[in-house]
């Protein structure tokens, strides 16, 4: 790498958020999800020692000493991935909390892959980074979906299904959203679980919400295209409510979907798993009205935008 081995490099990427189709897209709906403004920047360096090493401000603090071992091995398995073979040292910023739903864990390896990839002297393809970043996930997620990971490469708006993997989506206009955060910290696995243990007992019912499901995740298809910002709003509140009856929503999320809507979003709906996490409201012209119905709640919130 000649003079380039002491020279610092950068990465940044997305925060994510699922439009419409979580829990459903696990059944082989497809789903809509967004990369948003919000995210992780990286700096990689050379090490002082014969380890690597990294620090995620903001979240370090947080994580238990389990994950931080679980970190180390997959910095290593992302450096090797990205064709970096000395150690390093690895700062992060997030801008999104962790293990809110946000796709924090994808925001940070697509970060350290970008910067890494500029260590080696390698100019990436979306496909490069999207394997690399799927190196430091399945350490963290076994055998994760790849909906963050995409999200957080491509930005914008993404069709993704499992077996077909992501498509953007154009945009004929930016998206102004506001995100919503309970405090609760849900496990994912445990949610999926319990909408899988909902399809087995109901049968029949199960699969009608997820085709249901299937039928607005097109609408909004067709709602993103033409810019129609009111039939997106209705779209997310239905899905909302189909999450609901899928018991994955809560008192909390239902109120601040609610109190979105009366200070003049055009939709909200929860993001992610459920049992917790946040919301996403869909407010253009009205963010900080929705942001400060939260705040009377007790709720933080952030804005955020898709473009």
């Amino acid at each position: 790498m000649g003079g380039a081995a002491l020279t610092a490099h950068e990465g940044a990427a997305c925060g994510k958020v699922i439009l419409l189709g979580e829990h459903a897209v696990v059944w082989g709906v497809p789903a809509l999800a967004a990369g948003i403004s919000l995210g992780a920047t990286a700096i990689v360096e050379p090490a002082d020692s014969a380890v690597s090493s990294l620090e995620i401000e903001g979240a370090s603090s947080e994580l238990p000493p389990q994950e931080a071992a679980a970190i180390q091995i997959a910095l290593e398995a992302l450096s090797t991935a990205c064709g970096v073979t000395c150690p390093v040292r690895a700062r992060v910023t997030l801008a999104i909390p962790v293990r809110a739903g946000l796709g924090s864990s994808a925001a940070i390896a697509v970060a350290l892959a970008r910067a890494l990839f500029g260590r080696a002297g390698t100019t990436p393809s979306h496909e490069m980074l999207i394997d690399a970043a799927s190196a430091w996930e399945r350490v963290f997620h076994g055998n994760p979906s790849g909906i963050d990971v995409a999200a957080a490469v491509l930005g914008g708006v993404i069709h993704f299904e499992r077996a077909r993997g992501a498509r953007s989506i154009p945009l004929s206009c930016p998206l102004s959203i506001c995100i919503g955060l309970s405090g609760r910290r849900p496990s994912t696995r445990a949610m999926v679980d319990q909408v899988a243990q909902f399809a087995s007992r109901k049968g029949g019912m199960g699969e009608q919400i997820f085709a249901e499901i299937r039928e607005l995740v097109s609408a909004a298809e067709q709602a993103l295209a033409t810019g129609d910002l009111r039939a997106l709003g209705k779209l997310m509140d239905m899905n909302h409510a189909l999450l609901s009856s899928l018991s994955v929503s809560t008192d909390d999320l239902d109120g601040m979907c609610t109190a979105a809507r009366r200070a003049g979003a055009l939709g909200a709906k929860l993001t992610g798993a459920g049992g917790g996490g946040c919301v996403i409201a869909l407010a253009p012209g009205c963010e900080q009205a929705v942001l400060e119905a939260w705040q009377g709640l007790g709720f933080p919130g952030l804005h955020a935008t898709i473009a």
